[in-house]
């Protein structure tokens, strides 16, 4: 880790981070050579698993650091989860609203279940964004395009982080699902439809928890909030 008026090297990057304004940081996967330029004013948590996590503030997705077919960064708001292979790309987060900027490459947008994302048209008024199909809420993303994410309220609210968690538990239940029918000695046959169910049920619960991991910082961390996030989280990764 390395940045200019942020948090000492020395900072556990797996613990929430404060960014003061104009203060910036800079972190590198070792594994996969990924690197985030983190900005402030904001509050981050970088090494959150496998999703990097923005309650406020900004995540740039650098060009030419690790990029490689299958090595994706995932970033996650309060709004939704963006998540990319290669390009250069920005996502902004705050307690009532966020912003994508993509400037080059494709990326994939989950927008979770009670917020409303627009597309920014050349300075003119956002038309309505068509979430995705009824069968997968990513929605894919090319070259330049700018997004306005807003929730039906305030994102830090009581409300809109049991909205989180609810999305977070049902995705995981899914998992469960999908993965019951897979072991399942009836399956037969239908097990490899079922495994690709399940790669595509587990990115749906990936992203509806981290959504649910940042509304719970927002909100203050509480800790009937916490056990129902670690819970859920649990039942998609390891849900035997």
């Amino acid at each position: 880790m390395a940045g200019e008026g942020g948090p000492a090297a020395s900072a556990d990057t797996t613990a929430w981070l404060d960014l003061a304004a104009k203060a910036s940081f800079t972190v590198r996967t070792i594994e996969t050579g990924r690197e985030l330029r983190y900005e402030g004013p904001g509050r981050v948590r970088p090494c959150s698993g496998d999703v990097a996590l923005v309650a406020e503030g900004s995540a740039v997705g650098l060009p030419g650091s690790g990029e490689a077919p299958g090595v994706e960064q995932w970033v996650a708001t309060a709004c939704g989860v963006a998540r990319w292979a290669a390009g250069v790309h920005r996502f902004s987060g705050a307690r009532n609203a966020c912003k994508l900027q993509s400037s080059s490459g494709s990326m994939n947008l989950y927008v979770a279940p009670d917020v409303t994302a627009k597309e920014i048209v050349d300075g003119g008024a956002p038309p309505p964004v068509d979430a995705g199909a009824a069968a997968t809420p990513w929605r894919r993303i090319d070259l330049r395009q700018s997004f306005v994410l807003e929730g039906r309220g305030p994102l830090d609210s009581a409300a809109a982080t049991k909205s989180a968690l609810t999305a977070c538990e049902r995705a995981a239940a899914s998992v469960q699902s999908i993965e019951a029918g897979m072991t399942s000695p009836e399956a037969g046959a239908s097990a490899g439809d079922l495994a690709a169910e399940s790669v595509a049920a587990r990115g749906i619960a990936r992203a509806a928890c981290a959504v649910a991991a940042v509304r719970v910082a927002l909100a203050g961390t509480k800790s009937d909030d916490v056990a129902r996030l670690d819970a859920a989280s649990t039942r998609w990764r390891a849900p035997r």
